[in-house]
């Protein structure tokens, strides 16, 4: 009996019931050698994958520094006396009650 043919078929893409039928002319594979050629597959993809993130001793390390430079900047910032408070200046009431354009005018020439 044929294999159940598809709308794919005519794409060039292979249905399930084709490679079902097709299975029969492939040896049969043992869970070990199926394990093993997954196995082999993934060391492949991950032995050429480019190292997006660093390894987790290199994190931690990182992470250690970070952690000693935010102690030693807490310890700094304690020992540095505080600024002293910004000084009022205050005004006398005459210079307060002048008028503005007799203070910032200029001669003329």
């Amino acid at each position: 009996m044929p294999p159940k043919r598809t709308r794919a078929q005519g794409t060039g893409e292979t249905s399930n019931t084709e490679i079902i039928a097709q299975g029969s002319k492939n040896p049969t594979l043992t869970a070990a050698q199926i394990a093993e050629l997954v196995a082999t597959t993934v060391a492949q993809i991950l032995a050429n994958r480019p190292e997006s993130r660093p390894q987790p001793d290199q994190q931690s390390e990182e992470i250690r520094k970070l952690q000693e430079e935010i102690e030693s900047l807490k310890r700094e910032r304690s020992s540095t006396p505080p600024p002293p408070p910004a000084r009022e200046v205050h005004f006398s009431a005459e210079v307060l009650a002048a008028p503005t354009h007799q203070i910032f005018e200029c001669g003329r020439v």
